[in-house]
């Protein structure tokens, strides 16, 4: 009955996971949002902001968002 349940358990966390993804978007700066920041400001959790390649130098804040910045080329800020 306990391997039931662990696997119950492994099981639910997988589909939240999932399904918390399902809705993410990727915001492209320049191309969708014209700066670094405009691009976090229109975030939600769970979305990726994508950098590219010759983009200024900016600082930038989360606020607080689970969020992620690349780089075009792989590279995280």
């Amino acid at each position: 009955m306990k391997t039931v349940l662990k696997g119950f358990g492994l099981v639910s966390l997988l589909v939240v996971f999932f399904c918390s993804h399902a809705n993410s978007k990727m915001i492209r700066v320049p191309a969708d949002s014209s700066t670094i920041q405009k691009g976090i400001s229109g975030a939600v959790n769970g979305d990726t902001v994508f950098v590219a390649s010759g983009t200024d130098n900016e600082s930038i804040d989360s606020n607080g968002k689970a969020i992620l910045v690349r780089g075009e080329n792989g590279g995280d800020f």
